[in-house]
This record gives structure tokens, C-alpha cells and sequence, in this order.
């Protein structure tokens, strides 16, 4: 080419990625959430990995999703075919979703309590902080109405009266309205998806069809009162946006039976609210449905809408996420209709792997159908725990094409997408995890572009992290788990602590550990680790300010800067145990000095905590091959007694004196420093203290 016709093609490619960036002024924006939704569990991805992980193949069963294929595969949407959620459960992708950040960093480690049971009589434990900026309070701040629908699942709705943890004594309520969505309609935790609020008058069990119990039949029945809570007056008072003075009297519940399709009643809702939202004023709206998490009940035309390839009824699990699809067509022509697609930015994904239990049997096909092969399921920091559906829709911006990229996207970067479209910065000195993906978007940076931001993962104990290259997506992983899966699949076992290291690239399926063969990688890897949950401890503290500043005791023994080896002694300087800390990171918690009612007794670790919300449960028979797990609270029905054994210097189970604190990573704990001490057997691998008193 002539000098000119570069120059040419050169001011063309300007003046069309301008006249792109000129149609992002204002769009309105609209983030869709599924639940625990698999991989797999959607029609249009028919990337089948076969072998699957674990060695064998599958049975390709997935449920028909018509109407997200349709979006997916469109001109105008960008499908991302490897999007990750924010977290292996639910309510941590929702923290990161608001705050572009890990959700470690605002102390949502865990799911949430509750399940379906009524918000008047659970408690959330985990508020999302008051602290933390939020993608609505920058949509407000740019002038957007917000709103909110669905399943909120951070926090108590109003101030109930109980704070046990150290976050909710800060903020003892967190609902929408305290985060920056003017109106909203939500339940606080998991709901039914079909008549999920059947259950919460008596007479609604016979009023219309009835209700929906799992059966593919309407019954004269009902499960547990599941409701809808919204504000009671707008706007609220001021009273009733400060998490601190948020009284019952600020919030009213649904009054009214919903009589099918949960999905449908949310995307009414937002219906009325583009009804009442008659201006020109952009909004944000967060769509957070409850499917595909159980019960998962389907409506009776969609339990028997067709046979699965196995020949029995879509049932529970497919026809449910067919039943949540097809609002998705309805969703897409209210938009048209309303003259709203063009210049809409529309989020897809899910905010975790899927749970394949029914409630009522597992789904068809097992958990490697639901992941198209991918590795474990919700709960594990494996492929299948966290690599979900995705894609973004925005006719205005991405233009008269259909897009599809390999780029490692992630619930974290919708914040800074969102800031970016709006011109706006992060309004402090803040870790922000995610990366704005407009440039993908506009098309100014090529879709094989590679991720250049690392993205970490914790969830109860477990560790990941991926960072793409030019020529590789490295993933770590540390003490993985199964997850809400059935089977461990092979070659790995539970109780394997790795680190293991994969190119997901080469190995989708996560079945090569290259630790070994590539241990330079897998050495930078463990320090990116490390240096990631340091950043998180200090987020937690000085940013969200949701953990206690209260600085653990320095403790003395033997090898502690190399490694934590097995059989160290450690004393503390006064004689009290407080959080241990092996170059800089927590590995077990049992209290303070400088607070009595959690201190630690030299006879006694009644009072043992293992991050919040977190107990020790033994089994019942003190089986020998099974170890002393660690689970929410709320699962356990009688927490274990562990003491300290003054012979063997062992912290043992007071009813199973053979399960200890051990360390599973044969001779030492902290040379993964990120890995918190694991429960299991004494004779092995228990870790001794000593006590100075």
C-alpha cells in the first residue's frame, strides 16, 4: 500500500472507533444473574470436552435454551467462552459484581445462610459493608434511576437484633436501598422457581392452581414461605438508608400469592419499572433470578415440555432452566418493543457452577453434562465451580456483528466497564480486581487479546488463581475440593493439597498437573498466590474495613519464617493464642488476648473460630478415614468440641481423640502459605503447640 492509503485506512479505523465510543454516552444498563447454572446448561455451547475431566465421556444432555442461544449467538452481542463467575457459591459473585473487587476483600467468604427460610426468622451474616463503593452508587452519581429484582442473598434486610460477627455489629442490615438501587424487589435469600411464595399464607395452598412441590403437577401443597421484601414507602425515610437504623417498619413483604414462573415475576417487575421510568433518564437494573438453584421446581408445561436424550421428561432441572429461558425471550422483546435493545448493555452469566442435585434426584446425565466435561461443580475452585456462562449484548456499541472470544472476562469487571463507559474513575486508592472491557467491546483492542490482569480465587480453604500469557491461561489451584458434586473425579482425591498447576489452553479439563515440569511457572504462580490473599487481609482491614484491626500475638518456634514444619512449637508472648500468621498469612483463628469471651483457654478451644461463620463437625461414628471437616455453621448440627491435649500437645476433637489440627501436605503447612491448617488424623500429620501460661 501507498503511504496515503495507510494514512487512509488508518483515519478510517479512527473515525469508526469514535463514532463507536460516541453511541456509549448514557446507554442503560442491565445485568442478568442465573444460579447456579453450569457450563453446560445452555444449548448453544457445544464445546463438548471428551474425554471429560475424570477420563471418560459423557452423555451431552443439555436443556433447550432457544431464547439465550437467539442473544448469545446475535449480531450486536459479544459471547465470552470463558467467563468466570466471582466465586465457586453464590453470595461472593454477587459482592464482586457490585465492587468489582474479589469478595474476599468485603469479608463474603461464603454463601449466606438462610436458604429458603423467611427473612423474618434468619439471619444473613455476612453484610455486604456500607463501606464499599458499589457500580449502582456510580450509576447514581452519573444520574441513572436503579433497580433491583431477585435474589439478594448480602445481608439482613433490616436490623433484627443479633450481630455475632464483627461485620454485623458495624452494618446489622444491608438491603439494596443501602447500596445505591432506589427501588427494589427482593428476597434475602435462595426462593423456589415456581410459586416460591406458595408457603407463606395458608389459604394460598388452594388458592388458583395451587402450588409447585416438585412433582411436574400443581398440589395442594406448599414448601417453605420464601417472600419478596421491598421498601415500604419511596423514597425511603433517611432513617431507613442507614444500615444502623433500618427498622422493621422500613421494609414490607410481598401481600400477594405468586401464581407460577418465578423468572416471570421478576421480569414483571422490571417491566413496571420501565413503565414508570417514562423519561429519558438512563437506568441501571440488576435482574438477579433465582433458577436454576434448588428447589427447582418446574411448572408443569415445562416439566414435560420434551424428553432429554436419555428419553425421560425435561423435569426439574432441564425444564426449570428452560422455563427461566423463556423469559429470556420475553426480556429481549419488551426491550424491542420499548424501543430499548439498541443502546442497552446486557450482562448474561451465572453466579457459579451447578448444584445437580434436583431435590428430587440428580440431573440427567450427572455433573460432567452440566459442565460439557469441565472439572467438579458449584463450591469447587475447579473449572466447573466457577467457569460459567457469558455474554454481553449492546447493539449500539458492538455494531451490525456477532462477536466470540476466548478473553478471560469475569463478574469482577462489569464495575470498571460500567466506570469506563461513564467516564469516571474508582473514587479511591482502592484494589479494584477487575478490567474494564469496553475496549473489547468498541472493538479498539482485537478479541485475541489476552487478560493482563490475574484473577484470584478463595473459598472455604481453597485457593485458584489464572493468568493468561500470549501463549498460555495458567491456572493454580491449592487444596481444591469436589464442591457440591457427587465424586471427587480422578486422578485427584480429597485431601490432596497440591498446589496443582494447568495450561487451560492445552488442558480445559484441568487432568495434567505441571507443577513439576513447569515449576518455574508454578513457583511465580505461588507467589502471585501469596502476594494476592496478602492484598486481600489488608483490603479487609484498612479498605471494607469488615475484618478487626486487632493485630494477632507474635508468635515464637522454630522454622517459622522457612515454613510452618510439622511438630513446631509455638507459644505466644503472653500466653494467650491468637490468630496464627505464617508470613503473613491467617491460617487458623482462635480468638484474641484482648477479648475474654473469645479468648482462648489453655485447657479448652471451645471458642475456636475458623473464619466467619465457620465450624468444626466430627463424624458420628469417629471413623478412621474420615477427617474432621470445616463447614458453615448453618450446616452443622452439632459443632465439635476440639481441646488442647497437654500430653501430645495436640488440638484434638473432644469426642474423637484421634482427630486433630493436622497438616495434610505431608511435612509442612506454610510452604503454601496460602492454604489454611486442614482437619484430619493425629498420627500422621497433627501439628503441636505448646502453651506458656
Amino acid at each position: 500500500y501507498s503511504f496515503c492509503t495507510l494514512l487512509d485506512r488508518m483515519a478510517l479505523l479512527i473515525l469508526q472507533i469514535s463514532h463507536a465510543l460516541c453511541a456509549v454516552q448514557r446507554p442503560n444498563m442491565l445485568f442478568v444473574l442465573a444460579d447456579d447454572m453450569g457450563w453446560g446448561d445452555v444449548s448453544y455451547n457445544k464445546d463438548y470436552l471428551q474425554p471429560a475431566a475424570g477420563g471418560a465421556n459423557f452423555i451431552v444432555n443439555p436443556p433447550r435454551t432457544p431464547n439465550l442461544d437467539a442473544v448469545a449467538g446475535q449480531k450486536g452481542t459479544m459471547r465470552f467462552d470463558r467467563f468466570y463467575s466471582g466465586s465457586s457459591v453464590c453470595s461472593p459473585t454477587r459482592s464482586s459484581v457490585l465492587s468489582g473487587r474479589t469478595p474476599r476483600r468485603e469479608c463474603i467468604d461464603n454463601a449466606e445462610g438462610c436458604g429458603q427460610e423467611p427473612a423474618w426468622s434468619c439471619y444473613d451474616r455476612l453484610p455486604f459493608p456500607a463501606a464499599t463503593y458499589t457500580v449502582a452508587q456510580a450509576a447514581r452519581e452519573k444520574g441513572y434511576n436503579t433497580f433491583f429484582a431477585g435474589k439478594w442473598h448480602l445481608g439482613d434486610f433490616w436490623v433484627k437484633g443479633e450481630s455475632p460477627t464483627y461485620a454485623m455489629k458495624k452494618w446489622p442490615s444491608s438491603n439494596p436501598g443501602h447500596h445505591g438501587f432506589q427501588e427494589w424487589h427482593a428476597t434475602e435469600a435462595s426462593a423456589e422457581s415456581s410459586t416460591p411464595n406458595c408457603g407463606c399464607m395458608p389459604e394460598w395452598k388452594n388458592q388458583g392452581k395451587g402450588c409447585i412441590t416438585g412433582t411436574g403437577e400443581w398440589v395442594n401443597d406448599a414448601l417453605t414461605c420464601t417472600n419478596y421484601w421491598r421498601y415500604e414507602t419511596l423514597p425511603p425515610p433517611q432513617a431507613c438508608l442507614d444500615p444502623n437504623t433500618t427498622g422493621r417498619s422500613c421494609v414490607a413483604n410481598l401481600t400477594e400469592k405468586i401464581e407460577g414462573d418465578d423468572s416471570e415475576y421478576i421480569v414483571g417487575l422490571f417491566d413496571g419499572f420501565l413503565q414508570r421510568n417514562t423519561d429519558d433518564t438512563p437506568w441501571m437494573a440488576f435482574l438477579w433470578l433465582h433458577t436454576n438453584h434448588v428447589p427447582h421446581y418446574a411448572l408443569p408445561e415445562w416439566y414435560h415440555a420434551y424428553n432429554d436424550t436419555m428419553g425421560n421428561w425435561a423435569g426439574n432441572y432441564l425444564g426449570t432452566v428452560s422455563q427461566m429461558d423463556h423469559q429470556i425471550g420475553v426480556l429481549q422483546n419488551m426491550l424491542a418493543a420499548k424501543g430499548l435493545e439498541d443502546n442497552t448493555m446486557w450482562w448474561f452469566t451465572a453466579d457459579n457452577g451447578p448444584h445437580i442435585d434436583t431435590g428430587m434426584g440428580v440431573r440427567d446425565g450427572g455433573q460432567n453434562s452440566a459442565t460439557n466435561g469441565l472439572r467438579q461443580c458449584k463450591a469447587s475452585l475447579f473449572e466447573g465451580g466457577i467457569r460459567v456462562p457469558g455474554f454481553v449484548r449492546w447493539p449500539a456499541l458492538i455494531g451490525d456483528n456477532f462477536k466470540q472470544t476466548n478473553y478471560t472476562a469475569s463478574t469482577v469487571d462489569f464495575l470498571p466497564t460500567v466506570l469506563d463507559i461513564l467516564g469516571m474513575q474508582y473514587p479511591s486508592d482502592w484494589v479494584v480486581d477487575g478490567t474494564s472491557l469496553l475496549p473489547l467491546l468498541n472493538g479498539s483492542t482485537p478479541l485475541q487479546t489476552h487478560r493482563t490482569k490475574p484473577l484470584g480465587f478463595g473459598q472455604s480453604g481453597q485457593w485458584a488463581m489464572l493468568n493468561s500469557t500470549p501463549t498460555a491461561t495458567w491456572k493454580i489451584v491449592a487444596n481444591p475440593a469436589k464442591g457440591q458434586c457427587p465424586t471427587m473425579l480422578p486422578p485427584f482425591k480429597e485431601g490432596e493439597p497440591g498446589p496443582f498447576l494447568f495450561d487451560l489452553m492445552n488442558d480445559p479439563t484441568e487432568s495434567h498437573d505441571l507443577c513439576s515440569e513447569q515449576a518455574d511457572v508454578c513457583n511465580e504462580m505461588k507467589t502471585m498466590l501469596m502476594a494476592f490473599e496478602a492484598s486481600v487481609k489488608n483490603s479487609r482491614v484498612n479498605e471494607s474495613g469488615c475484618a478487626s484491626p486487632e493485630a494477632a500475638d507474635t508468635l515464637s518456634g522454630t522454622g517459622v519464617r522457612e515454613g510452618l514444619q510439622k511438630g513446631t512449637r509455638m507459644t505466644s508472648a503472653n500466653g494467650c493464642l491468637g490468630t496464627i500468621h505464617v508470613d503473613g498469612v491467617e491460617l487458623l483463628s482462635v480468638g484474641t488476648c484482648k477479648n475474654p469471651t473469645a479468648g482462648w483457654e489453655v485447657s479448652s478451644f471451645v471458642n475456636t473460630y475458623f473464619g466467619e461463620g465457620m465450624c468444626v463437625v466430627a463424624p458420628e461414628d469417629c471413623a478412621e478415614d474420615v477427617p474432621l471437616r470445616l463447614v458453615p455453621c448453618s450446616e452443622a448440627a452439632a459443632p465439635a468440641l476440639l481441646q488442647y491435649n497437654k500430653d501430645t500437645r495436640l488440638v484434638e476433637s473432644a469426642r474423637c481423640p484421634k482427630k486433630c489440627l493436622a497438616d495434610t501436605r505431608s511435612s509442612q503447612v506454610a510452604q503454601i502459605t496460602t492454604a489454611t491448617v486442614s482437619l484430619n488424623h493425629c498420627s500422621t500429620y497433627g501439628l503441636a503447640f505448646d502453651v506458656q501460661q
